[in-house]
């Protein structure tokens, strides 16, 4: 019978994917051919699979400390309250799963705040060596624990910028706290800035593990972790440089990064001077 027919197509060695709409030409009757229409629904697909793993990572990040706090519970209820020795011990690790579990909201709720904003909806002239000097301080223990020495310098100052103040701190946090977290004992971190022509360029270059060049062009995805176990010790969610791309993009800048294994990384924010 000649009828319409719909079918979905991917084109082999390629990416691709066609929506093919087939529908038959009549005339009072007779058959003369058909129409074949092609849409293109690659772009459709990524976001469907990008939405799927998000779901799915969403839901297994928020289960894991779930799960260890409703275990934790379980066992304080069955006696362990009145264990002195232990009591404490697993109330600290339900608080420290709590926090994770706070951080991750935080991040989301970020992410889908930065994400839905057509530009920045705030903009100020901001002094980046205070807001430098101000991170450094929030992370001084974990620098310290690490034996990381960070230090940084401007090619002019004041070194200005003009931005959202509370999303560009956020962006220069989870890159400098990435850079001494993921750094080896006793490491470096640099902070750089300078005015190149019509934009600003500030690095953060570290002397950690790098990383593997396959895993580069997915590194500022959400979720996306290079070395899963070694994040989840740490504590990190895997939002943070998904959320430093987009707090730079709306910004009219962008976010870039050059890493060698065993030698460290780079990442490099450009922004509108």
């Amino acid at each position: 019978e000649k009828v319409p027919v719909q079918l979905e197509h991917s084109i082999l060695l390629s990416n691709a994917m066609f929506q093919i709409q087939i529908s038959p030409v009549l005339n009072e009757g007779r058959f003369l051919g058909v129409v074949v229409v092609f849409h293109d629904i690659t772009k459709l697909k990524e976001l469907e699979r990008l939405r799927s793993e998000f779901v799915a990572n969403v839901s297994h990040e928020l289960k894991t400390p779930l799960t260890s706090i409703m275990g934790f519970v379980e066992t304080l209820k069955e006696g362990a309250v009145e264990d002195k020795e232990n009591r404490i011990k697993f109330l600290e690790i339900i608080e420290d799963h709590s926090k994770k579990l706070y951080s991750l909201i935080e991040d989301l709720l970020l992410l889908s705040k930065v994400e839905s904003q057509d530009s920045v909806s705030r903009e100020e002239e901001i002094s980046l060596e205070k807001m430098i000097s101000r991170i450094l301080e929030s992370i001084a223990p974990m620098m310290l624990t690490k034996k990381v020495d960070v230090g940084y310098g401007f090619s002019s100052l004041p070194f200005l910028i003009h931005g959202d103040p509370k999303s560009l701190e956020e962006m220069f946090k989870n890159l400098i706290e990435n850079a001494v977290k993921y750094n080896r004992v006793g490491g470096k971190v640099k902070i750089r800035g300078v005015r190149e022509g019509d934009h600003i360029k500030i690095s953060v270059e570290d002397t950690g593990m790098g990383i593997p060049e396959s895993d580069l062009p997915r590194i500022f995805e959400r979720f996306y972790r290079v070395d899963k176990s070694r994040s989840s010790d740490t504590g990190g969610s895997g939002l943070g440089l998904s959320i430093a791309k987009h707090v730079a993009e709306k910004h009219g800048g962008r976010i870039q990064v050059q890493s060698t294994l065993e030698k460290g990384s780079v990442f490099t924010v450009y922004l509108p001077s």
